[in-house]
């Protein structure tokens, strides 16, 4: 999420303990996860689906697959208030350079600075 040109990302107990964070409202649930307000306190306006990401992960013997939906929204306020299963939550001046799906989130960041919708 964006607010004023900067980037957010929480991460919550579990993601912590696995060693990464995630961005709010993150779920592999599409619509039974934590809105964004419930884990970071922030109010998000104009979301937009940007992409719907399909990954399939396999041991060799069997395969899962998971869709991950990317969205780009405006924040109505940089107020960060964590909820109880995030540890930590902060605005980035630009987006972490380790970040899952980085690059995907710059070309649609740049398509919207141009005025170009989805």
């Amino acid at each position: 999420m964006t607010a004023a040109g900067r980037s957010s990302s929480s991460a919550s107990n579990r993601h912590r303990r696995e060693g990464h964070g995630s961005l709010p409202g993150d779920s592999s649930n599409a619509g039974s996860g934590p809105t964004t307000r419930e884990e970071v306190g922030v109010e998000l306006t104009e979301p937009t689906l940007t992409r719907i990401i399909h990954e399939t992960v396999t041991d060799g013997s069997r395969s899962r697959h998971g869709y991950f939906a990317q969205f780009v929204a405006r924040a109505r306020s940089r107020n960060l208030q964590p909820g109880h299963e995030v540890v930590e939550a902060r605005w980035f001046p630009d987006l972490p350079k380790d970040m899952a799906f980085r690059d995907d989130y710059l070309e649609d960041f740049a398509k919207i600075s141009k005025g170009t919708s989805f």
